[in-house]
């Protein structure tokens, strides 16, 4: 009918003018995809011969000066940290320095944690999405209380130590700071009389992680 054949050269205009708009294949019939933002490419969603779907993403592209480093902290442990403060932060790729921006109560967590957000002062990021710890830098202070460095694990994203205590051991968050060979600076979260789990402490962090993965089931 008229009506379908009127649609039909509608649709094909319309897929005429996205080309237009996207550009024309060169000699070798490939396109030239430009990003609106200069920036580093974090992943690559298609492959060469693939098909890219209607409003679908071909690379993800970050701008390093505008990238944020995250991190969740009791709060108790947050008010120890303000703006300005610098981190240690280390991620897939290696450590990296960042000063902190911002600190704020996470409005998703009853708990009351809080985040601690952060920026890099140099070009080594990781990409975007990237699981990263952070410890706080600090002045060195005569006296101050340290544990050895294979004492501190990460637990949910938390810098944690494993106290010993009449059933065992028990999780206790702590606020690190300064790393100094194969020693760790503790700024909060132990008085310094607890007895700790120090080289072993990484098993005692696989068991804790096998129990919650058996209690899921």
């Amino acid at each position: 009918s008229r009506a379908r054949s009127l649609a039909a050269d509608a649709a094909a205009r319309a897929a005429q003018a996205q080309v237009a708009a996207s550009g024309s294949p060169n000699t070798s019939g490939r396109f030239s995809v430009v990003s609106p933002i200069a920036g580093v490419v974090g992943a690559v969603s298609t492959t060469v011969g693939g098909f890219v779907a209607s409003g679908g993403a071909v690379v993800e592209i970050s701008d390093p000066a505008q990238v944020e480093l995250v991190f969740n902290a009791p709060p108790a442990l947050a008010s120890e940290v303000t703006s300005g403060a610098r981190l240690q932060v280390t991620g897939p790729s290696g450590s990296f320095e960042a000063v902190v921006v911002g600190v704020a109560a996470n409005a998703r967590e009853q708990s009351g944690a809080a985040v601690i957000r952060a920026r890099s002062t140099s070009s080594a990021l990781p990409p975007a999405g990237s699981p990263v710890t952070g410890t706080v830098v600090t002045n060195s202070q005569e006296g101050g209380l340290t544990v050895p460095a294979d004492a501190v694990q990460t637990v949910e994203g938390r810098s944690v130590v494993f106290v010993a205590d009449d059933n065992g051991f028990r999780v206790t968050p702590v606020l690190a700071g300064r790393r100094a060979g194969e020693s760790i600076e503790i700024l909060n979260g132990l008085s310094g009389d607890e007895r700790i789990a120090g080289m072993n402490a990484f098993l005692l962090k696989a068991e804790l992680a096998k129990g919650e993965a058996e209690h899921g089931h």
